[in-house]
Parts: C-alpha cells; structure tokens; sequence
C-alpha cells in the first residue's frame, strides 16, 4: 500500500498506510462515511493489517460515529437498551459486572473497534488475580459476549472479541448442608413458625427461594395418591422499584427447564393442607387488611412474604437448633445432596431442581459423587463376580404426570 498525497481526497473504504519516520511508527488512515479514522502503529504489517480489518468493517455496514465509538459509551448504551427488556435483576446483574470487573479495566478512549481477545484476557486475569469464583468469571466473560453481539448486530463491529475459546476452570464452591439427622431436629425447632411448611417443602422439593415465595394454590393439587406442584413462575422483589410501582413482580421462570412439575407425596399433602388451614384463618382475623393474592405462603396480610424476614427467621430458628449455619438457599443444596446420597439417579435430581442441564447438576454435587464410589465398587463386584446375597435393584416405576385440569382447591 503506498502513501497517499497530504491533501488528497479518498473515497469511502479507501485506505493509506505511511511511515513517520520522525516518530518512529507507522500511521494508518482509512475513510468511513466520507470521515478520516486515523491510527499509529509500531510496525508497517500491523498498520496494514488493521486497515484491511477496517475496510472489512466499512463493508459490513460500520457507519462514521461506529468507527469513533468507544467502550464507555457502548457499555452505557447497551446497558440503556437494555433496560426497559430485561428483568430488574438482570440489569442490576451486568450493571453491577459493568462497573465493578470491567470499566476499570478499559482506557476511556479505547475504542469498540480496536477491543481484542488479548484486552478480554486483561479482564478475566483481573478477576482472577482477585480470587473471585469461577462463576463471576463466567458471568464477567457472558456479560462482554452479550454486549459485543449486540454491538455485531448493529453493525458496528463483525468479529466477537469475547467469543475467542477462553477456559474458566469450573471448581464448584463445596457449601455446607445437613444430614438427614439434622433437618428432622431443625423441622421439630420450626414447629409453630408461620413458615414452617415454607421450610419443609424447600427441603422436599429443592424449590428456589422466588418459586416458593411466588406459588400459588392454583399450581398446586392435593390428591394425596397423585400430588403435584406445577411452577411456571416466580417471585422477584424489585431493590429499586419506580414510584407508584409495586415492590414486587410475578414472572416466568428463565428456561424451559425451570417450568416443571414435582410430585409430592402424602406427607407433603398433608402439610399443604394445613398450611391452606393457617392461612383461611389468619385471612379472617386480618380481613380488613388483606390483600388477596392466592399465595400458598403469604405474610400475615396476604402480600408477598419479604426474602428478608423470612432469613431473619430461618436464622433465628438455625441458632436455635444449635445446628450448622447454612444459607437459605443450601436449603436446596441440602435436598440435592440427600436425594444423590441416597442413590437417586442424577437426572431425577436435575429435574426435581429444575437445572438446565444435568451437567449442572453432576458440576454442582461433583463432591457428593466419591461417597458413592464405596457403595458403586460393592454392587459393581457382587454383579460381575455373582454375589449370591446381592439382590437385585428394581427399577422404580415412573411417576404419571397430572392432566393440566384445574383443581377445585
């Protein structure tokens, strides 16, 4: 490529390369929408390499203000657009991911244009040089593919810099549960607690904070020989919520995987039973105040239990048994790991979870799989060897779903 006269008009998608020998360095120019884009590099090679990427660019649809655009104001623009699309947690998630493991890693004239996979190395080594966990490198990792797509998708760049085959090694953070010891004496101390069946279907079901809070008893059937409790969506309490607007929103859970349907048997029936009991009557002592949303677990008026009373509660009670402190959420961890201790084939337990896929699951409880080596070791030689004391496993038989009719509650 030859150097271009000082005063010479190009047309658009024309480029020049020229050395500076005054300088030291190479500088490159090329023209997007009758506009010069101009950049100095070491050497001639990189200088016409980027010229032949710009012009790619420029062929792909890269407009003028796409060629000036930087990373700052892509990420607030994308984070803008977003907005009004996303959930409220979504867009406090990437907000928070913006802000806190990204800008401060991005020089604030850095253009879009010029973001490599080497620049999304920088990042991620950041975070790892801040020993944060596996899984806020991946969101870190998710959040940059996400926004450089939708810069993809309005043309203003063609190549995903963040879609370069980077290795985040998945170590699942091992969280403490209990035994089955320990959840019988933590449902006695429980006993009397407005959320005591709360309590004891999150440890039968696995189901996640935002699923119980937001079940309604229109998602429930109490036949006792063919229970279930459908979700099909959740509570999310709103950190922020707008004046006027409710604290609280009722939405969809995120994968199809989440809307499932989980069979309960008679002693969870039972309980629903009394749980619909105590809330019939705590409605007719607080009549006037009620406010009726069909929630199988509502406050003492009928509205959303708030996530924070009820872990204040939850660890009131903890303390009180004098058990292991754990979150609310090992709630579920502690019936994952009970139902695989207690040999349930791992894709019974994703499902049950709701988990996307089971290599979720098998990743998550990977540290509860070496306990059953011992127990898998013994079977696997009494078959091969003919133990004649080995009795042979019947595979249980598979649970009938419930027609979808409505049930008379």
């Amino acid at each position: 490529m030859t150097d271009q006269p000082k005063n010479s008009r190009r047309g658009n998608n024309e480029g020049s390369i020229r050395e500076r020998k005054d300088r030291g360095n190479w500088e490159a120019q090329i023209s997007v929408g009758g506009k010069r884009v101009t950049k100095t590099f070491e050497t001639r090679t990189a200088a016409l390499k980027w010229v032949r990427d710009m012009q790619n660019q420029v062929e792909a649809g890269l407009t003028s203000d796409g060629s000036r655009l930087t990373i700052i104001e892509g990420l607030d623009k994308w984070l803008e657009n977003g907005k009004d699309s996303w959930q409220p947690k979504t867009y406090a998630r990437y907000s928070e991911v913006v802000r806190l493991h990204i800008l401060p890693y991005v020089k604030p004239r850095q253009k879009v244009l010029d973001f490599r996979p080497e620049h999304v190395d920088v990042i991620l080594n950041a975070a790892k040089e801040k020993k944060l966990g596996a899984r806020t490198q991946k969101y870190t990792l998710s959040t940059l593919h996400k926004f450089f797509a939708y810069l993809i998708a309005r043309r203003i760049i063609t190549n995903n810099p963040a879609k370069a085959g980077f290795k985040i090694v998945y170590e699942p953070e091992k969280r403490p549960t209990w035994t089955k010891d320990q959840t019988h004496v933590f449902l006695r101390i429980a006993e009397g607690s407005w959320h005591e069946h709360l309590y004891y279907l999150a440890l039968v079901t696995g189901m996640r904070e935002g699923e119980l809070l937001g079940l309604l008893w229109s998602d429930v059937g109490l036949e006792e020989a063919n229970g279930y409790i459908s979700i099909s969506h959740q509570l999310q309490w709103l950190d922020h919520p707008k004046e006027g607007e409710p604290r609280f929103i009722f939405k969809t859970p995120k994968t199809d995987k989440s809307k499932r349907l989980i069979p309960i048997g008679p002693e969870t029936v039972k309980r629903l039973k009394q749980q619909r009991q105590k809330v019939t009557m705590q409605k007719m002592i607080n009549a006037e105040k009620w406010q009726e949303h069909d929630l199988v677990f509502p406050n003492l008026v009928g509205n959303p239990i708030d996530p924070n009373n009820m872990i204040k509660d939850f660890r009131k009670l903890t303390e009180k048994a004098g058990l292991t402190k754990i979150r609310f959420h090992d709630i579920r961890h502690t019936c994952a790991t009970l139902l695989l201790l207690a040999n349930v084939h791992p894709k019974i337990v994703s499902e049950r979870l709701g988990h996307k896929d089971i290599r979720i699951t098998l990743e998550t409880y990977s540290h509860v799989i070496p306990s059953m080596q011992g127990e898998a070791t013994q079977i696997i030689e009494g078959l091969v060897a003919g133990d004649p004391g080995l009795t042979p496993v019947t595979p249980p038989k598979p649970v009938e779903r419930p027609s979808s009719k409505v049930f008379d509650l």
